[in-house]
Order: C-alpha cells, then sequence, then structure tokens
C-alpha cells in the first residue's frame, strides 16, 4: 500500500498558483533571493508531485526540483510570458517533464552498468573443469 501522501490541495497540485508576472520578471534577477525563495515556496510542491506522480522515488523527485528550478533560473532571462501563446505552468510542466525523463535515463543507465558489471563477474567464473 502506498503511504506517500499525494498532493490533495490546491496549491499542491497547482490549481490555485496565480501566475504572477511581476514575479517571472524579477526572477530574472538572480540575486534576488526573496523573489526566488517566493517561487520555490509557489512552485515546488507542484513540481515535486509531478515527479512521484510520474514513479520516481523520493531522492529522485527532490532532484527533479532541484534540476527544474535550475533549468527555470537558466532560461528565465530569456522567457517572455504571453497568455495568447500558453501558460508559465505549461512552460514549467514541460520543463518538469525533461528532468523526470533525465531521471529514467540515469535509472536506465545505473541498470545497463549494473547489468555489465554482473554480466562480466559471471564471465570471470571458471568452468566446471576449471577448478582447482
Amino acid at each position: 500500500m502506498l503511504t506517500e501522501a499525494m498532493p490533495t490541495s490546491p496549491r499542491e497540485t497547482g490549481r490555485s498558483i496565480p501566475t504572477r508576472s511581476s514575479l517571472l520578471r524579477r526572477l530574472r534577477d538572480w540575486e534576488d533571493q526573496p523573489s526566488w525563495a517566493e517561487f520555490f515556496e509557489l512552485y515546488r510542491n507542484l513540481i515535486h508531485g509531478m515527479a512521484r506522480k510520474a514513479g520516481l522515488t523520493e531522492p529522485e523527485a527532490k532532484d527533479v526540483v532541484q534540476e527544474t528550478l535550475v533549468s527555470v533560473a537558466n532560461k528565465i532571462r530569456t522567457f517572455r510570458y504571453d497568455r495568447t501563446k500558453g501558460s508559465f505552468k505549461a512552460w514549467l510542466g514541460t520543463l518538469t517533464n525533461w528532468r523526470i525523463r533525465d531521471q529514467y535515463r540515469r535509472r536506465m543507465k545505473g541498470i545497463v552498468e549494473l547489468g555489465s558489471e554482473a554480466k562480466t563477474a559471471i564471465e570471470n567464473i571458471p568452468e566446471d573443469g576449471e577448478l582447482n
């Protein structure tokens, strides 16, 4: 049985988070720590919830939150919020989905690497006739 709490409040699902263009403009200044803290408080549960719903572990989901925020920081200076072209949350969702995919690629790479290590170990086991 899944004991991890799924986001149920509107704040956790992103439904009640109003997009404030003034906050997005302030984020262009990487040194504006109060604005970044506010952004983090507003959107971290949304990003985390998407990652967990996608099947990631808790540590992977936390990585997705961090990596998505880094992506936002890297792209926000050129981001132009225009409601007629799409919502900010859709853009944020796209960035989050890319980071989720990155986590799955890392997971699969780890499995493949583990698999090749196991294969190498098996290949090094001597045949029955070769035992001393």
